[in-house]
């Protein structure tokens, strides 16, 4: 039977453990048949097999350690068909494959959520405390907050009420003349 150019890679991983460029320059090798004593520059071997190798190792066929990749246990039970549809697997290993992914989309999240959460700070900032100051002096300084209506009167006034516990300061409503003011609620 006719060995496939994967599993080829994975029988010469199966007898040492390579550096990513060695893995690299050996996926290239097997892929256009060149003897694998013969010396080839790396410009040659760049891009496409590096999709390869990432594959194989989040399929679990390969594990990255201490900078070299070594062929795991997966990889072993599935060296003839690495990529069938059914690879050999034992409830071991299974878990293990799991776990393993489970790590990748784990840290992946992480990063994500970080990376949202300093975009979100970056774009909203909210407002300025001199924006927020400005806002007081032209409702509640310049007496405007009386020309509104109840409804609006009630709710500018909470807005302004958290604007000014934001800047530090404090409002006397007293020094205001709107009809709601004075009510008496039941």
């Amino acid at each position: 039977m006719k060995k496939s150019i994967i599993s080829k890679i994975l029988l010469q991983l199966k007898k040492k453990p390579l550096t990513f460029t060695q893995l690299r320059a050996l996926c290239y090798k097997v892929s256009k048949g060149i003897h694998l004593n013969k010396k080839i520059p790396n410009s040659l071997h760049n891009g496409y097999y590096c999709d390869a190798i990432q594959i194989m190792v989040f399929n679990g066929i390969i594990a990255k350690k201490n900078k070299k990749y070594y062929l795991t246990e997966k990889g072993i039970l599935n060296i003839n068909k690495p990529y069938s549809k059914k690879p050999v697997t034992n409830l071991k290993t299974d878990y293990a494959d799991l776990k393993r992914k489970y790590k990748i989309l784990k840290a992946n999240n992480e990063s994500l959520n970080k990376s949202y959460l300093e975009m979100w700070h970056k774009f909203y900032k909210g407002p300025s405390t001199t924006e927020l100051n400005e806002a007081i002096e032209y409702f509640f300084v310049n007496a405007f907050v009386e020309e509104l209506t109840t409804d609006k009167f009630f709710y500018v006034k909470l807005l302004l009420d958290k604007a000014a516990a934001l800047t530090g300061c404090k409002l006397d409503w007293s020094t205001i003349s709107h009809h709601t003011l004075n009510r008496k609620v039941n």
